[in-house]
């Protein structure tokens, strides 16, 4: 992905990976929502459907618009982080 992507080969290669529990308390839900405001569209689908997959909501952001159409989706999220909300809805599945 660097290869093809340059510097954002290694956003999109981590942000395929998926969060644990305590990447999220550790930074990791901060990264995820600042990448929603990506000018890259791949980091901004990808960033989103992990939030989306951990907290199991919208908050009506559509990552195919431009982060400038989105920024009453992107404070929300924003809300979110800064009251704690950024936690997974159901256990994520273990990893083998």
């Amino acid at each position: 992905l660097e290869r093809l992507r340059g510097e954002d080969g290694a956003v999109l290669f981590r942000l395929l990976w998926g969060y644990s529990p305590q990447q999220l308390e550790d930074g990791a839900a901060q990264e995820l929502v600042e990448a929603l405001g990506s000018p890259s569209m791949d980091i901004r689908v990808l960033a989103y459907q992990n939030l989306h997959r951990i907290v199991e909501k919208t908050n009506s952001y559509l990552p195919e618009l431009e982060p400038n159409r989105q920024q009453r989706e992107i404070l929300n999220w924003q809300r979110d982080l800064e009251n704690g909300q950024i936690a997974y809805k159901k256990s994520p599945p273990e990893l083998p």
